[in-house]
């Protein structure tokens, strides 16, 4: 038996502080990931779940609002929220004045996809065509070797 009990409303991913959205399975016997990690590499799954823990206020934050923004308490916790934001010097992502939750909670996971993702471009390798036979009706593809190697 298990000394530990894992919560199945919870990312499969280890580590992971979201909440379950989204399976591989049609049976509904399948493990249950969070938008972070599902389609994802395994590979890849510590550093999501490291990066959504360090961030785990905003994590926190995008429940609260699906949890409380229709309810009496939301006053109470979007004050928690905006306090909680500040203290963690992300003044930036603080509901601006106009705004609709929906599109703060959209910015907010926004956020969370930038840094679990790593929404960096990458980087262009130059190509260049290698001289064929005559012959050979298709032109071959060379990825130019870097200066350093």
């Amino acid at each position: 038996m298990n000394d530990h009990t894992v919560d199945p409303s919870r990312c499969a991913a280890y580590g992971c502080p979201c909440l379950g959205t989204t399976t591989n399975s049609t049976g509904g016997s399948d493990k249950w990931f969070c938008g972070y990690h599902a389609g994802t590499d395994a590979i890849s799954w510590a550093r999501i779940s490291n990066e959504l823990n360090r961030l785990s206020f905003i994590v926190l934050a995008m429940e609260k609002i699906n949890t409380y923004r229709s309810r009496y308490e939301w006053t109470k916790v979007y004050r928690e929220i905006q306090n909680e934001l500040r203290l963690n010097q992300r003044g930036d992502l603080l509901l601006v004045e106009g705004e609709s939750v929906s599109a703060w909670y959209s910015r907010l996971d926004a956020e969370l996809e930038k840094v679990c993702k790593g929404n960096k471009p990458q980087p262009e390798l130059p190509l260049q065509t290698v001289p064929t036979a005559e012959a050979d009706h298709f032109k071959r593809v060379q990825l130019a070797v870097p200066e350093h190697a």
